[in-house]
């Protein structure tokens, strides 16, 4: 007869024990793994859904942002030509008044040099008539 020692029954209980509480093990292990996965998923889920939303509202903000670079470029083209107005005027202003200056500097140029031949044939005079006296 094959009998079986209480000892290898023991063991073979025992070893029973280990591999059903290693299955259980298992399958609670298993259930934690599909658990950490569902949370994952969901985070990730979470985390694209901000990400996306903040890609929008930076969109929305470029956008923002590029109109009113547009805008102020606008608006520096128009201050830029009133500029351009502005020296233009005050050049035609600057240019009238030095012609009106060079007027009367020649009109003074005219009177002294009027004056001037004046005084030269006064001298000239004065220069003879000593000439004269003197001989």
């Amino acid at each position: 007869m094959n009998a079986v020692s209480p000892k290898k029954k023991i063991i073979k209980r025992e070893l029973a024990e280990l591999k059903l509480s290693l299955n259980k093990k298992k399958e609670k292990l298993g259930k934690r793994k599909l658990e950490n996965e569902l949370i994952v998923e969901e985070q990730r889920k979470k985390y694209q859904k901000k990400i996306s939303e903040l890609e929008d509202s930076l969109k929305t903000k470029i956008k923002k942002i590029e109109k009113k670079i547009a805008q102020l470029e606008k608006e520096i083209l128009k201050d830029k030509k009133e500029l351009m107005k502005a020296i233009s005027l005050e050049q035609h202003e600057a240019i009238d008044h030095l012609e009106t200056y060079l007027d009367e500097v020649g009109h003074k140029y005219r009177n002294l040099s009027g004056v001037w031949k004046i005084i030269k044939k006064e001298i000239r005079d004065r220069v003879r008539n000593r000439k004269k006296a003197r001989k």
